[in-house]
């Protein structure tokens, strides 16, 4: 659950990420006995007007395109382990293993790919720039660069 809010300066829709369970306690407080949609509201309402939660922001464009790309790698790094993880079953067949080499020579090839995307993504923003110099300042973090 979460709150939203009109912002009609700006003709845009502004959230507030809740974790549901902190309104269903804060309504165990309130005494709140009935769920109705309408109780609910009128719940989440209160809840926001006491608590004030932080507003939600949406990330720039450049990082929303970044998460994307990561979370791209992330999933084709796993199907490259999965696909090392069955090449390394014993008494598979010649071709299942052929095929399973070719499957994890494209996954290799792909996550370089990605990796170059990554990087001329963030060389090419100023903000993602700074940021991961910024992390990369920090001891015990490296970034693959």
């Amino acid at each position: 659950m979460s709150g939203v809010r009109r912002n009609d300066e700006r003709n845009e829709w502004r959230g507030f990420p809740v974790n549901p369970a902190r309104i269903r306690f804060f309504g165990l407080t309130q005494a709140q006995g009935n769920k109705t949609d309408k109780a609910d509201a009128a719940l989440i309402a209160r809840f926001c007007r006491q608590e004030v939660p932080a507003l939600w922001r949406v990330a720039a464009p450049e990082m929303q395109l970044l998460m994307a790309l990561m979370r791209r790698l992330h999933a084709v790094q796993e199907l490259a382990v999965q696909e090392k993880n069955r090449g390394g079953v014993p008494s598979q067949p010649a071709l299942v293993i052929e095929s399973i080499q070719n499957s994890i020579a494209y996954l290799e090839n792909e996550i370089k790919r990605l990796q170059q995307q990554i990087r001329d993504h963030i060389n090419k923003s100023d903000d993602l720039k700074r940021d991961s110099k910024l992390l990369q300042s920090i001891l015990g973090i490296h970034l693959n660069r």
